[in-house]
């Protein structure tokens, strides 16, 4: 990521940073992300500790708003964006509660209609080819939170991760966007023939018109 040019003006993880919420996991992942040099927007994943997360993740604001959950908004001038946490701790598939409901409605209320980016680590929605259908414990939950998000017309891309794949779908106005596994090894999907050892990462380009995304192989990791 350090080698792109241009660089990106920020880095969107969208959750599972470490594979078993170790402590010396998440020291490594902060030394690695330290070292990328650009504003860093993350929300834990089902594979995450949010105490550890806290803790260890170099996030850019100074203290959450909603120190509970890891929801936080990122202010970028131009755009705004918005981390949402959909962990449910110890369990696989993702919750949502009254509380960071409200978190986000205030969040969204403060955008002043400027083109907003939503990260997550669940997606809301059931995605094509993907078992098992919407990735939450609650259906009707998930469907709550998509018409939040697609009752906003500032809500121009949502990325979450979770599938382990790159998948797309639309929630409203807003693209959706899941980004595929780091870890080649936990990687689904099918991409293109010489990735196979490569780490894949989406570049994304967002105006308050537009979003623009392509996938990039980086060099295999030694």
């Amino acid at each position: 990521i350090v080698a792109l040019s241009p660089r990106p003006e920020v880095l969107v993880h969208p959750g599972d940073l470490t594979h078993n919420a170790r402590p010396e996991q998440y020291a490594l992942a902060r030394a690695l992300l330290a070292e990328i040099g650009v504003p860093l927007v993350a929300v834990p994943g089902n594979r995450d500790s949010r105490q550890l997360f806290l803790e260890s993740v170099p996030l850019p604001v100074e203290r959450v708003p909603a120190p509970a959950f890891v929801q936080y908004a990122l202010d970028l001038g131009t755009i705004r964006i918005l981390a949402l946490d959909t962990l449910d701790e110890g369990r696989g598939l993702g919750g949502y509660c009254e509380a960071r409901f409200a978190h986000l409605s205030r969040m969204l209320a403060e955008g002043d209609g400027r083109p907003t980016v939503v990260a997550m680590h669940h997606p809301p929605v059931a995605l094509q080819s993907v078992p098992g259908g919407v990735q939450f414990k609650c259906a009707q939950i998930a469907h709550r939170l998509t018409i939040e998000l697609a009752r906003d017309p500032s809500v121009v891309a949502v990325l979450a991760g979770h599938v382990h794949r790159r998948m797309t779908a639309q929630i409203g106005r807003a693209s959706l966007e899941t980004m595929p596994s780091l870890a080649v090894d936990l990687r689904k999907g099918v991409y293109p023939r010489g990735h196979d050892d490569r780490p894949i990462l989406l570049l994304h380009d967002i105006t308050a018109t537009r979003v623009t995304t392509r996938t990039v192989a980086l060099n295999p990791i030694s």
